[in-house]
């Protein structure tokens, strides 16, 4: 699976973050061993979480028989806003699945699938692009399903990036145990 630019452009702002961090750490500040790990832990658990509030928000479709409301909210993305749709329920007509390309920079386009919402009055609203059309046929029947019973009140579904999400969270976690090495001295304690 070829990276989206915008991917690699967030790579890209994420580690130059990281590298501006430990060169100032290395040239204006000049620590001890200990004072690198926790100041390099540090950046690497403030960069972990600024790449998940950057990268990790959900696609959110969200709607209500009561209110008669949907609103389907587009994460940010980066510095993309993000945006918030909201159309009553009784217009919303259809859910369809459509075959797109999703480009990529490095490799050719592959298939991809669009879970689109059709509204009344003509216009079409993507919630979410999938790369399996298994998935993205699962979220057009559970969003159908909604439409056709009755009985249900509510529906929500979200689309989390995971991976996005995984990447963030092993930063901090790596960064947490250098600050603890750099902390305690461990696994180091014992070698002096």
């Amino acid at each position: 699976m070829g990276a989206k630019k915008s991917q690699r452009n967030a790579a890209l702002v994420v580690f130059g973050i990281i590298a501006a961090f430990y060169l100032l750490n290395l040239v204006i500040f000049s620590p001890d061993g200990e004072g690198q790990l926790v100041a390099g832990g540090l950046m690497l658990v403030a960069s972990g979480a600024v790449w998940i509030y950057l990268l990790g928000a959900p696609d959110t479709l969200h709607c209500d028989r009561t209110l008669n409301t949907c609103r389907l909210i587009k994460a940010r993305f980066l510095l993309t806003p993000k945006s918030v749709r909201a159309f009553p329920l009784e217009r919303l007509r259809d859910v369809s699945v459509n075959e797109t390309y999703l480009p990529s920079h490095d490799s050719p386009a592959h298939k991809g699938y669009e879970v689109s919402l059709k509204i009344d009055d003509g216009r079409t609203h993507v919630f979410s692009t999938e790369e399996g059309e298994r998935k993205a046929d699962a979220i057009a029947r559970r969003i159908k399903s909604f439409l056709k019973d009755d009985g249900q009140r509510s529906l929500t579904v979200r689309r989390f990036p995971w991976t996005m999400i995984a990447l963030g969270i092993g930063s901090i976690i790596f960064g947490a145990l250098l600050v603890l090495s750099g902390a305690t001295g461990w696994p180091f304690a014992g070698r002096r």
